[in-house]
């Protein structure tokens, strides 16, 4: 991927251990990226930042759809639980529906959640509202089922 303003390939991108560090970045088409260096340090267990900044033209886009960004909009990483409504759920209370997301803040995280898993239950796309999903977690990193970062 390019930059859109300047068409520079190397982006600044940002990740989240003990601390942030940042990454020199080429972002390919597919929305995946290959590290050059670390800017700061060498990290291990990285979350990294749904948004880069352009190395030339400081252009901050988001890394999966190459959409312009406002400067200094950071897009972080949201684990959201959700249980399911009792209309889809088989037993209802028992549930849960989980999405990996990025946002500016928790809010936005259950709002891309939501809207997340009525695409993913499709047969209930006309009657489900999104809001109909219960938020039961949020957490400022991608978790896995174990509570590790992943």
């Amino acid at each position: 991927m390019k930059c859109p303003k300047c068409g520079c390939e190397d982006f600044e991108i940002a990740a989240d251990t003990h601390d942030t560090c940042s990454f020199l970045a080429i972002i390919n088409d597919d929305g995946s990226f290959d590290t050059k260096e670390s800017l700061k340090e060498n990290c291990g267990d990285t979350n990294y930042h749904g948004n880069a900044i352009c190395c030339e033209c400081d252009c901050n886009i988001v890394i999966a759809t190459g959409e312009i960004l406002e400067p200094g909009v950071r897009l972080l990483p949201y684990s959201v639980l959700l249980l399911y409504p009792d209309y889809i759920a088989n037993e209802f209370g028992h549930e849960t529906y989980r999405a990996f997301v990025y946002a500016t803040c928790a809010h936005e995280a259950i709002d891309a959640a939501q809207k997340e898993a009525i695409r993913e239950s499709p047969d209930y796309t006309e009657i489900a509202n999104p809001e109909d999903f219960y938020p039961l977690s949020v957490l400022r990193w991608h978790s896995n089922m174990e509570g590790k970062r992943q």
